[in-house]
């Protein structure tokens, strides 16, 4: 008898970078570091009741309804002076949309955002500063340019 083992790995093994891609004629990329947990953008639309007096099998009917952007906060370490602090509050004033990119492995995809707050959220005596990035996701960009390696 064979026996299988889990093939889960600790998040720590997936390779996980997140960056943002600003700017139209000379595009720049920054990494956000010091990230925590994450759990990927869910952009399923709303689900609209269509249902009729004649719906086949009299079974339920829906179809998608528009989704509103996706207000998506970001935990991470506070680092004071990390190096795109600075961008972050420009990209806020400016309220340009970026792509904000996932690499996870092999997988690669990219989110038309605006990036709305960066702010340190809790700065304890005895444990790590942490802060929040809070972006509006628009649309997943259906084939992003790739990072340069």
């Amino acid at each position: 008898m064979t026996r299988e083992y889990s093939q889960a790995k600790p998040g720590t093994e997936y390779g996980l970078r997140l960056h943002i891609r600003h700017g139209a004629e000379t595009p720049a990329v920054f990494e956000i570091k010091a990230v925590e947990d994450f759990e990927f953008p869910d952009l399923s639309a709303p689900q609209i009741d269509t249902t009729h007096m004649r719906s086949p099998g009299n079974v339920g009917e829906v179809i998608n309804g528009p989704r509103p952007a996706l207000i998506f906060d970001l935990p991470l370490q506070y680092w004071e002076g990390v190096s795109y602090e600075a961008t972050l509050r420009t990209l806020i004033g400016s309220g340009d949309v970026v792509e904000f990119l996932i690499t996870l492995g092999s997988s690669y995809r990219g989110f038309a955002t605006r990036v709305l707050h960066y702010d340190p959220t809790a700065i304890p005596m005895r444990e790590k500063a942490m802060a929040t990035l809070k972006l509006a996701i628009m649309a997943e960009i259906t084939d992003p340019t790739a990072l340069p390696t």
